[in-house]
């Protein structure tokens, strides 16, 4: 999908649930999710991980051991959500 129908879907979900609609997303897209959702289901190995808000999950350390990723994360700029910045491999 290219971002401006990725911006116009999700202002769209936000939108239905404010109407008080039930939503609920799959989203590989960790900076995505954190933008728009209020509570992230965090899966690893299919097995529930965590369930939180972007602010207590989307961390360098919990994003390694989920992931298996090394990541920088930083507030978004003008909605000071978090967001990850991937790193090199160590090594």
């Amino acid at each position: 999908m290219d971002l401006a129908r990725r911006v116009e879907v999700f202002d769209l979900l936000v939108s239905l649930a404010r109407q008080g609609r039930g939503v609920v997303c799959v989203i590989h897209d960790i900076n995505l999710a954190s933008l728009y959702c209020h509570r992230l289901l965090m899966i690893k190995g299919g097995e529930m991980a965590a369930l939180g808000p972007p602010d207590a999950l989307v961390t360098p350390d919990f994003m390694e051991e989920v992931f298996g990723a090394r990541v920088a994360v930083a507030p978004h700029p003008l909605l000071g959500r978090p967001q990850i910045h991937l790193l090199p491999a160590e090594g």
